[in-house]
């Protein structure tokens, strides 16, 4: 019991950092020890020097119990004190901290809850009415996978097989997507009301005409040298696999001026590539393989290439220099 007692007291001496309050009696207590070793080889030369040496390690021995004891009196109320505050609780022989009182805390932590909870409703209130009056303002618009404007289309998203939709005529053979056309009339009409001849040299394509394109840049690069399986990989690079082109969907155009009508980087220096570039957006076409981003595309710059995407998603993408992929990304 009485190991345990103190077991108990060091255990909360060195949480309270007093154990320095009977470090003075183990000192002399153990001085006494030492001068005692020291001295008992001679004894009996000076017997009655020694009996009074004798004498006062005893003294001293007693005196150290007596001052640890009073330490460990003085320390014993305090450890009460704490005991009786919710500080210290000793258990089985282990010093814990007491929780403390469970129904307080829950009490503060409802009357806390529920005024956050107030100001809360109250800020969620005043950001949703702030979120409308902006929504109104921006006229922002959710966007869908499901929005046939924003069908991706690419090397690893080929076109669907079960995608329909329906071909107009722009003029003489020239087609499109029939959702397309105002909007592409509008823009060639409106570009050159403003000085600016643009020539659409390139609508949609079928299947069948994709391959002939795609062949006959393989072909190229083969007589150039390049292997097959090089000729492919950099056709593929300025023109579409077959099955993944937007040309086959209707949706995709290629544009030059009348006095221009090469299809190369070259055309975005011109006035008519720098006008599609600038306001494109507003009939709801983007620049489909912009400058910069062919690490993303996997196809070189193409400035004379535009694809419809709608009104809103052409804004967000040209005024924040995103390709398709990018916007699918972030948006969808």
């Amino acid at each position: 019991m009485a190991k345990d007692r103190y077991e108990k007291i060091e255990d909360y001496l060195i949480k309270k950092g007093k154990k320095h309050k009977i470090i003075i009696p183990l000192i002399l207590i153990a001085l006494t020890i030492v001068f005692c070793v020291s001295r008992i080889m001679d004894f009996f030369k000076k017997r009655y020097i020694r009996i009074a040496l004798i004498i006062l390690a005893i003294g001293l021995f007693f005196i150290g119990i007596s001052i640890g004891n009073e330490k460990i009196d003085d320390i014993v109320p305090e450890m009460n004190m704490a005991r009786d505050s919710g500080e210290l609780i000793v258990m089985n022989n282990e010093t814990k901290i007491e929780e403390p009182d469970t129904n307080i805390l829950l009490s503060e932590s409802v009357n806390e809850t529920t005024k956050n909870n107030t100001l809360t409703d109250d800020k969620t209130k005043q950001d949703a009415d702030d979120g409308f009056v902006a929504a109104e303002e921006d006229n922002s618009t959710l966007f869908e996978k499901s929005d046939w404007k924003l069908i991706l289309v690419n090397k690893q998203h080929p076109i669907p097989d079960d995608y329909l939709f329906e071909l107009t005529t722009i003029k003489g053979q020239m087609q499109c997507d029939v959702r397309v056309l105002d909007e592409l009339n509008k823009m060639i009409e409106d570009a050159k009301n403003e000085g600016y001849k643009l020539k659409i040299c390139s609508p949609y394509r079928d299947e069948e005409k994709q391959n002939k394109l795609f062949s006959k840049k393989i072909n190229k690069y083969m007589k150039e040298g390049y292997s097959y399986m090089e000729s492919y990989k950099l056709a593929a690079q300025t023109v579409t696999v077959p099955g993944t082109s937007e040309h086959e969907i209707g949706l995709a155009f290629d544009i030059v001026s009348t006095s221009y009508t090469a299809l190369n980087e070259g055309f975005g220096d011109t006035n008519e590539g720098q006008w599609l570039k600038n306001h494109c957006f507003e009939y709801g076409f983007i620049i489909r393989y912009p400058e910069g981003k062919e690490y993303i595309t996997g196809i070189e710059y193409e400035p004379w290439h535009l694809r419809y995407v709608g009104v809103d998603a052409a804004e967000v993408i040209m005024n924040n220099n995103l390709c398709l992929e990018e916007f699918w990304d972030m948006y969808l």
